[in-house]
């Protein structure tokens, strides 16, 4: 078998409707992954949720950065997100191990009219460490 990515950049500005479409082409072609941006910043509650969704196809959705495939990023959440579509897009990328996730970050767009706030930022290195890889201090 042959396989297929459809790579999207944040220029796609893509929506609920275009993550179903994805989900439906993802659990039809097998061969079959995609490749999507880290900023969902301006999404809305119900485009996050459709994210939720397709983040928990384990193995063929990948986050990218602008930096190019492969490299770690900062999946940027909206700050004004409701807090079950920030927490299920937390939980797909912890669930189905993206592993090229290294923080989550909660900011409002940049435009330009509004001085952005500062985003609020976890690291995810130590929620994906064993028990013996952390080192307890009493």
């Amino acid at each position: 078998h042959s396989s297929c990515r459809l790579a999207f950049g944040s220029g796609n500005k893509l929506s609920e409707q275009h993550l179903k479409r994805l989900e439906a082409l993802l659990a039809s072609k097998p061969a079959l992954s995609v490749s999507l941006p880290a900023d969902w910043r301006r999404g809305p509650d119900d485009t996050l949720m459709a994210l939720s969704r397709l983040l928990r196809i384990r193995g063929r959705v990948v986050l990218d950065s602008e930096a190019g495939l492969g490299a770690l990023v900062t999946l940027r959440l909206p700050a004004n997100g409701s807090a079950a579509a920030v927490a299920a897009v937390s939980e797909a990328v912890i669930a189905a191990s993206h592993a090229e996730v290294a923080a989550l970050s909660l900011e409002a767009p940049r435009t330009w009219f509004k001085r952005r706030s500062e985003p609020i930022t976890l690291d995810l290195g130590p929620i994906r460490l064993s028990w013996h890889e952390l080192n307890l201090k009493f």
